[in-house]
């Protein structure tokens, strides 16, 4: 079944910028990144204004992190505060050391719990997971209205 979804997703050049400090080359031999995503939601849109950037309590390797909560959600209070609401948590993003980025099992166990969890439930998430080289080979994955939309080509 081939859906199309009428959507609009707009990602700061700012947050681009910020993911690309943390792409895993080939060669670079770089732990991990990841952090959560954060943003504007819409009724058919969703805007990326901002990441939070991983912390030193996270746990980072090569091939797998783990993301505590305490500074990522400093983080984000911080920015919602200041936003008067408008800025929230809108998904989560990490880094692979591979030029076409596909989610491991981890990664689907882990959004799937986060997807399940009625602290986070919002009709839209955002999942993004940055390849070695750069935007056009990220992977991205949108949950809106309970259906799971794969996203290529960033630009």
């Amino acid at each position: 079944m081939n859906l199309k979804l009428d959507y609009f997703i707009r990602i700061d050049r700012s947050v681009m910028d910020i993911i690309n400090n943390y792409r895993q080359s080939v060669s670079n031999n770089l732990p991990e990144g990841c952090g959560i995503i954060i943003g504007e939601v819409r009724n058919k849109s969703l805007w990326v204004k901002d990441i939070s950037v991983p912390c030193a309590s996270d746990i980072r390797s090569r091939y797998q992190f783990l993301r505590t909560v305490d500074g990522h959600q400093l983080f984000l209070n911080n920015l919602h505060n200041i936003s008067g609401g408008y800025l929230r948590y809108i998904g989560e993003w990490h880094t692979h050391p591979e030029l076409y980025p596909k989610p491991s099992n981890a990664d689907y166990l882990g959004w799937s719990v986060l997807v399940a969890n009625t602290e986070f439930s919002s009709s839209h998430k955002l999942f993004w997971i940055a390849s070695s080289k750069d935007y056009e080979d990220d992977w991205l994955q949108l949950i809106f209205g309970g259906q799971y939309y794969s996203l290529s080509r960033v630009k």
